[in-house]
């Protein structure tokens, strides 16, 4: 599914969601152009980091929350779920990796939009989640990374908006961590938001009515209509969009959501998720 829609441009390596039951490792070559480079600082130069726990182990935030390695640490982050519609060069640099490893980053290409159907990856999003906090604890290890990347971080930087915080990088240090998952978008309100409801309304049996305004309480979200509408459908087929295991045929109430979301597409003249490709942020 999503391989085919959403062709990777960064040089970063991450999880990504395709048509198995599995995420697979999707290796992204080729950078995009440096002329882009200036509009990628502006859009996290006026933003400060904002995290919220909104349940034990799980967080929410907005982009900047995630690319700050100190705010990361304070949390005791140990992966990460990115709703965007572009990925972030910075993700791949070791500083990053040594505090959120390739295999604890799910990179999911979604738009805030009226159209974007999330209710088809929401089964594979909240399956990794309860990968990584199935466990006690998590080595961390950040013997291995390069002393001279360490010692001159501002280097390494492609852009200005990503900040090197050395002071929170110890070197030879192995701690135990309890494994904490944090879920951003763009400002952690709507997709990150939606993913977070929909992962607490799978693990507790619970509707949205009960999982929504105690989210709310914790941080001030708003998931979009088109969200709201595919976590009413989320409960309504308990958790399983598919009616089979080759998930070819959605149920009655996804069916319904998908007509309700083709008119949408046609007034839009689009005809699905649209490509959106990683951005080399």
């Amino acid at each position: 599914m999503l391989k085919h829609l959403y062709p990777c441009r960064s040089r970063s390596v991450v999880w990504m969601l395709h048509d198995s039951r599995r995420p697979r490792i999707a290796r992204c070559l080729a950078p995009v152009e440096h002329l882009i480079q200036p509009v990628q600082h502006h859009i996290t130069s006026w933003m400060d980091a904002s995290i919220s726990q909104i349940a034990p182990h799980l967080f929410v935030g907005n982009v900047k929350s995630s690319l700050k390695r100190q705010v990361l640490r304070e949390n005791n982050i140990t992966a990460v779920v990115s709703l965007l519609d572009g990925g972030y060069n910075k993700w791949s640099h070791p500083e990053y990796r040594a505090i959120i490893p390739e295999d604890c980053h799910l990179y999911v290409p979604c738009l805030d939009s009226s159209t974007m159907d999330i209710l088809a990856l929401l089964e594979e999003i909240c399956d990794f989640i309860e990968i990584q906090l199935s466990s006690n604890s998590i080595p961390q290890s950040v013997a291995s990374t390069p002393q001279s990347v360490a010692s001159t971080p501002h280097s390494v930087a492609s852009t200005p908006s990503e900040e090197w915080d050395e002071s929170s990088l110890q070197l030879g240090v192995e701690t135990p961590r309890e494994a904490n998952v944090l879920i951003h978008c763009q400002l952690g309100v709507s997709r990150s938001a939606t993913v977070a409801i929909a992962y607490l309304m799978r693990k507790r049996h619970e509707g949205l009515d009960s999982v929504y305004p105690e989210v709310r309480q914790r941080r001030k979200v708003k998931p979009r209509d088109n969200f709201i509408d595919q976590l009413q459908v989320w409960a309504a087929v308990r958790y399983e969009v598919w009616e089979d295991a080759a998930k070819t045929t959605p149920k009655e109430q996804y069916r319904g959501y998908l007509a309700r979301r083709a008119v949408r597409l046609r007034a839009k003249g689009l005809t699905g998720n649209e490509p959106i490709g990683i951005l080399n942020y």
